[in-house]
Parts: C-alpha cells; structure tokens; sequence
C-alpha cells in the first residue's frame, strides 16, 4: 500500500466521522500501541498473524492484513 492509499483511506474515515486524517492516525497508532502491550495471549496471537515489513505491524501493514482477511472471506 502506498502513501497516496492511505491518505486516501484517512481522509474518508475523517469525512466519515467529522474529524481529520491526522486524528484518525493518531487514534489508529494508540489503538495499535494498545494492542501490542496487551499481555492478553488471545490479542497476541492475532498480532502475530499480521506480516510486517519492520520489527512490528505498523499501521499501514494492519490496514493491509485487515484488507485481505476481509476479501478472503467474501
């Protein structure tokens, strides 16, 4: 997913809930961080179904993993 999609993505989430893309990121990157402290092994062993390009899932590659689960079962 490139920078232009995400952007994208962003701003119709912002539209949608009358804010702005930067407010959806951010709340997306504290939802994130919130899942990868969990100690919960249920929410852990999600987190590591989701492939990353880093160390850890980032944003871009959850939205991405999101994607796909969501085409898989259609």
């Amino acid at each position: 997913m490139n920078t232009l999609h995400m952007n994208k993505i962003l701003q119709q989430i912002a539209e949608q809930h009358g804010t702005t893309p930067e407010q959806v990121y951010a709340d997306m990157e504290y939802a994130l961080e919130a899942g990868r402290r969990s100690t919960d092994p249920a929410v852990q062993a999600e987190w590591s179904k989701i492939p990353s390009r880093g160390e850890q899932p980032d944003l871009q590659d959850v939205i991405l993993s999101c994607v796909c689960r969501l085409l898989l079962e259609v």
